[in-house]
């Protein structure tokens, strides 16, 4: 019933397992880059790898729950339009940069989809899960960390707090906790609540089950750093 901190000894349960191991991940500035969604691996995967050690699932229950992660946490990020607090200027250089992550709040969904598939939920559940990850989600904070010099460990937001979470939300959910099944709907949707401009639902569902985003959409660093740097580390 528990789940390993990598690179230690000790065993703990699931939710605390994905909140050290997500927070590891991140840390590591390793994370493939996806497109739209960003840095999203830390987000997603520890929650999956956590359950699947503490349920004893298969390492093809694992590859599985990792692939779906992925996926949902690419589409959700797909169907965000980005607010105008989610860029920042530099107006004497004359430069926009814009990061269209949301914070990796949207992963949320990606991870808890992840998780739900290795206790094996069907939509009922799902739904719940879903529903209760959306209430918990932390505040897209990611701006704020790219503004803020020195950065902090505090990197994009907690990977780990995202992870931890998604181990509840499955948890609660199983344990017959509701959640909002309408959460991603209506005009204070998840998107209004995130501060998105708008949501495309569209966008999340477009050839769903026959193109897969992952690994088309997936990149992967040379270096354990910023993909900005790597140039100047090749020379």
């Amino acid at each position: 019933t528990e789940s390993t901190i990598i690179g230690t000894p000790n065993k703990v349960p699931a939710n605390l397992a994905a909140f050290a191991n997500g927070e590891l991940f991140n840390a590591l500035d390793y994370e493939a880059l996806t497109s739209p969604s960003g840095h999203i691996s830390p987000f997603v995967m520890a929650a999956p790898l956590a359950l699947a050690e503490s349920s004893r699932a298969s390492g093809q229950e694992l590859i599985t729950a990792l692939a779906l992660s992925h996926e949902i946490g690419i589409r959700m990020a797909r169907g965000l339009i980005p607010g105008k607090g989610f860029y920042m200027r530099i107006p004497q250089k004359e430069i926009r940069i814009g990061l269209p992550t949301h914070g990796y709040g949207s992963a949320i969904f990606g991870g808890v989809a992840g998780a739900a598939k290795i206790l094996g939920f069907g939509p009922d559940k799902l739904c719940h899960a879903l529903g209760i990850a959306g209430y918990m989600c932390p505040i897209p904070v990611v701006m704020k960390f790219a503004a803020t010099v020195p950065s902090s460990m505090s990197k994009y937001l907690s990977a780990g707090w995202i992870s931890m979470t998604e181990v509840m939300a499955v948890l609660l959910s199983d344990l017959g906790y509701t959640g909002d099944k309408e959460i991603l709907d209506g005009e204070f949707g998840f998107w209004k609540s995130f501060a998105s401009e708008g949501w495309l639902p569209e966008e999340v569902i477009v050839h769903l089950g026959k193109n897969w985003f992952l690994p088309s959409s997936i990149s992967y660093k040379a270096y354990p750093c910023c993909g900005a740097m790597h140039h100047a580390l090749d020379c």
